[in-house]
């Protein structure tokens, strides 16, 4: 029996044109008063006509709270199917309105708008542009034509949705077609700051500094939310063109948190002024605003945006600490008192986290460097976490946990790993077993493996078995490298190659090493070292010469030297 086909999910239907005249009214009161004697005075499918209906008015006027209310009154009534499809169009008008839309969950998107559709075109425009600038701009021609007719608060609404997008993605052109459509109809936003501020903006992109600063010191003069803005994007002009200096900033910032509590404009001060800090060298200050940051905003519902705000803070200070010699402590800091915020706001790959983790272990804190590359790895998955396994390991190794990272490489290792990590992944091993005492191990790990770190961690496994004159032949091939660049020895490879070659009793060699590389460890824990080694013995039988006791003394002097300034790796 042949099966029984599906029945045809019904299209939906083109989306219409929308009357906002009609739906407005020209009397707000006497219009509103009717929809709500209309809805009180019906009951089942003709009160869910009625809400829609108040939905209608409601979006005509730019009314979101009202609207929704009404939306969900009427999905309560069980609607049927062609107006449970009114009630979604009209639900995600008002998200696109609110700008809190889901282009890939509204029928907006989902439906492709013809030419003619021009109301179709203006809702996609807006659904789109918060997140997708550049889908939004192919409607916007269409959306912008549209709109000249829409009530005049709705059409203000959506012209800021829209400078506010184009304004974010840089786009002067199409920022420049609003703003004339602003200017044109209504004057809209000339009297709350609006308007100069995206005109401020427009200014910005076309590189009129002086302009810019013009119509935000305008816009800054109205105490209100575009006032303040102004005054934040004015404060960043100013920083970037050289004329106002961080402390200036500082003092500009720290006056301008207080005047505007909550929304876009204390996240964005809160970021200048931490920025500012940071490259003023006040690390301290600049860690109690992202803290400040996380504490404030992480937790609310726009808390994503603040978290947003805080990654690009956070990626200016760990930058600071990883060019700033002797930032240990503050590394420190960051993760003792920050930790919890650093984890919330960073990506899933945990990239900040991983980048303070190698600060702390640069600055001596492996333990917490491990830990912190821990809690990281639990929540990775796949090449991620393989990848942070990898650090995690490095920093074990570092620390002397050889068996501890031969775990973590057998717990992370990821399936089909590029040939970067793969080779990594067996010079990490390779060195964890030599750590161990596993020669023989460390030399199947390393097998097929060239360059000069495998060469290291093979003479390193030589002179931990105490193989002396192989341990000397492996380290004399790395000191035969370049002088400099990738493949140039380390002062360890001479400082190992010099005792290898002692312990094996090779004089010569370690005269020849003292004569060639002396120099090179110089200010390093190895300098003197080479000195010590090199002293020649008297001939047997004869007593000692006082060039002999004096080369003797020095020595040991220079012996002493080392093991002062000398530390565990």
């Amino acid at each position: 029996m042949p099966p029984v086909p599906s029945p045809a999910v019904p299209a939906d239907p083109p989306i219409r044109a929308f009357d906002l005249d009609a739906w407005a009214g020209d009397d707000y009161p006497a219009r509103k008063q009717h929809l709500e004697q209309r809805i009180a005075e019906s009951q089942g499918r003709a009160r869910v006509d009625a809400l829609l209906a108040m939905a209608r008015f409601t979006l005509a006027r730019a009314l979101s709270e009202e609207g929704r209310a009404a939306l969900d009154a009427a999905e309560s009534l069980t609607p049927g199917p062609d107006q449970r499809y009114e009630l979604r169009l009209l639900r995600d008008a008002f998200r696109a309105l609110d700008g809190t839309a889901d282009p890939d969950d509204s029928q907006f998107v989902r439906a492709q708008p013809t030419p003619a559709a021009a109301d179709h075109h203006v809702w996609r425009s807006a659904t789109l542009a918060p997140s997708r600038w550049a889908a939004a701009k192919s409607s916007l021609p269409i959306a912008l034509k549209r709109l000249l007719s829409y009530p005049a608060e709705l059409r203000g609404r959506l012209l800021t949705l829209l400078a506010e997008s184009a304004g974010e993605a840089a786009d002067g052109p199409s920022l420049n077609l609003i703003v004339l459509e602003m200017i044109t109809l209504d004057g809209i936003g000339s009297t709350d700051g609006r308007l100069d501020f995206f005109r401020g903006r427009l200014a910005e992109l076309h590189n009129e500094t002086a302009e810019a600063l013009t119509h935000y010191k305008r816009a800054a003069a109205l105490p209100n939310l575009y006032g303040h803005r102004a005054q934040v994007r004015s404060i960043e002009l100013r920083l970037a063109s050289g004329s106002l200096d961080d402390p200036g900033a500082i003092a500009e910032l720290e006056s301008l948190r207080y005047a505007w509590r909550g929304g876009d404009v204390e996240t964005d001060a809160l970021a200048a002024l931490g920025a500012a800090y940071t490259r003023a060298g006040r690390i301290d200050a600049a860690l109690d605003i992202f803290g400040l940051l996380g504490r404030r905003f992480g937790a609310t519902a726009r808390g994503r945006a603040a978290l947003t705000t805080g990654r690009g803070l956070l990626d200016a200070v760990i930058g600071h600490l990883e060019t700033t010699p002797g930032s240990a402590l503050d590394a420190l800091s960051l993760q003792v008192r920050y930790g919890r915020t650093v984890a919330l706001t960073d990506d899933d790959a945990g990239t900040q986290q991983r980048r303070l983790a190698r600060l702390l272990a640069r600055g001596g804190f492996t333990l917490e460097a491990a830990r912190l590359l821990h809690t990281v790895a639990e929540t990775a998955r796949g090449a991620e976490r393989a990848a942070v396994g990898l650090d995690l390991a490095r920093v074990l190794l570092d620390a002397g946990r050889g068996t501890e990272a031969l775990a973590v490489l057998d717990h992370t290792a990821g399936p089909a790993p590029d040939a970067r990590a793969a080779e990594r992944r067996a010079l990490l091993r390779a060195e964890a077993f030599a750590a161990e005492g596993e020669a023989m191990r460390a030399f199947d790990a390393l097998r097929g493996l060239t360059g000069p770190e495998a060469a290291r961690i093979r003479a390193d496994s030589l002179f931990r078995a105490g193989e002396w004159p192989a341990a000397r032949a492996a380290y004399a091939e790395l000191l035969d490298g370049p002088a400099s660049g990738p493949g140039a020895p380390l002062p360890d490879d001479i400082a190992f190659h010099a005792l290898a070659a002692f312990r094996a009793g090779d004089d010569a060699a370690v005269a020849a090493a003292a004569e060639r590389h002396g120099k090179a460890l110089a200010g390093t824990r190895w300098a003197g070292l080479l000195d010590a080694l090199a002293v020649p013995p008297d001939p047997p039988g004869k007593p000692l010469s006082s060039a002999t006791v004096g080369g003797q003394l020095a020595a040991a002097d220079a012996l002493a030297g080392v093991l002062r300034r000398w530390k565990a790796p």
